[in-house]
């Protein structure tokens, strides 16, 4: 059984390739040629942790998969991350499982990648301005989404910890070098948002992380774990 780590995803799977194979999953799914049941979800007694599980079937790709997915927010509070996922990888003739995905990668890169194609297909043409407003596990590549389907000049970061959110624009300058963007981090959410073209909102928050009214005609927001996006 071939067994696909993190590592090995990053060396030979790029951010453009994914954008391509979401948006052609979109077109399939519209198309009603993808199986996709509703997810399984189930709560633990404690109410700390979610389980999903998450099958799929396509024939067109001859492909057959089912993704575990376990969401612990607390796991914050001890180091480690909040998702864990692996994939199974199906064969669609006999049913044996022949490879094993890492699951948490993958799911922030498919998760980053559908932004992108949401900003490539529905935004205006000429995009100049980004903001990223949180910098959790999923900001990483929400961020090379941004900037692989767009050529901004800048984006800016924000978190509610100002620390934080230098810290990842730092490394991010470092990891997303080979892009012309200047990647700068802001201590204020509306200022991150002041004339941008592109928002990204990769936050849990429950309360409204920017005033809406302050938001520039025409941007595109992707809201991605977000209960409230906009006063």
């Amino acid at each position: 059984m071939l067994n696909i780590s993190e590592k090995d995803i990053k060396k030979y799977y790029s951010m453009e390739e994914c954008m391509e194979a979401v948006q052609d999953a979109f077109r399939l799914f519209s198309q009603g040629k993808v199986e996709v049941p509703l997810r399984t979800q189930i709560k633990n007694e404690e109410g700390t942790g979610t389980y999903l599980c998450m099958p799929a079937y396509c024939q067109e790709y001859d492909a057959s998969c089912v993704k575990v997915l376990n969401m612990f927010p607390g796991n914050v509070e001890k180091g480690l991350p909040t998702i864990n996922a692996q994939i199974l990888v199906m064969d669609t003739e006999t049913g044996v499982i022949n490879g094993l995905v890492d699951g948490t990668y993958v799911t922030r890169l498919r998760t980053g990648a559908a932004s992108g194609v949401a900003f490539r297909l529905l935004a205006k043409k000429y995009c100049k301005i980004g903001a990223l407003i949180g910098t959790g596990g999923q900001a990483a590549t929400q961020l090379e989404a941004m900037l692989t389907a767009k050529e901004l000049k800048e984006v800016r970061v924000y978190d509610l910890d100002f620390e934080r959110a230098k810290n990842f624009a730092e490394s991010m300058r470092k990891s997303l070098a080979k892009f012309p963007t200047e990647i700068v981090a802001v201590a204020d959410a509306d200022e991150a948002i002041d004339n941008a073209d592109l928002i990204t909102t990769v936050t849990s928050s429950t309360q409204a992380v920017f005033d809406g009214n302050k938001v520039k005609a025409g941007a595109t927001i992707s809201g991605v774990s977000c209960f409230h996006i906009i006063v």
